[in-house]
């Protein structure tokens, strides 16, 4: 089930605005005691947003663009992978 965070804050370059964001954290068993981690993150402007960055010369496209995510995915990636192995140490 979805865990909706309502007007969500996010850091863009110069200043501060909000949006509304969806995350999923989906975990599947697939094989054996292997599971399938997916990580879902829908965004959707607010009025809020869309008037900040057209106030700083950006469209929504430049604005939602996959620079955070390119950066960010690889390092939650890592965090969960610490996290199950320090769990499968402690059994």
């Amino acid at each position: 089930m979805p865990h909706e965070l309502d007007l969500r804050r996010v850091p863009p370059t110069g200043g501060r605005t909000q949006v509304n964001v969806i995350w999923e954290l989906i975990a599947e068993p697939i094989e054996g005691n292997r599971t399938r981690y997916t990580n879902k993150v829908t965004c959707h402007p607010t009025d809020v947003f869309m008037t900040f960055f057209a106030e700083h010369g950006q469209t929504f496209e430049q604005a939602a663009g996959g620079d955070h995510n390119s950066r960010e995915t690889p390092l939650f990636a890592k965090s969960i992978a610490r996290t199950s192995l320090a769990k499968a140490a402690s059994r």
